[in-house]
């Protein structure tokens, strides 16, 4: 689970550093779209990671740091 919100978030290289930026997102996405979790798991996983996206786009847009 972890590994999908590192993922999600566009952090996994900060918290993992490597080399190959690729292969490590390659990898990533494997282990995120394993049958670890269950599939309401892996939406929920899917819709924070919308919802993150869509709050920093509208911060990005207006200009706003608070």
């Amino acid at each position: 689970m972890l590994i999908s919100l590192l993922l999600a978030g566009g952090v996994l290289h900060k918290v993992q550093p490597t080399t190959d930026r690729k292969a490590q997102k390659q990898r990533a996405e494997q282990l995120a779209q394993a049958d670890w979790a269950s599939a309401a798991t892996l939406k929920a996983l899917r819709d924070i990671a919308g919802a993150v996206s869509e709050a920093v786009t509208a911060v990005v847009a207006t200009g706003f740091v608070g």
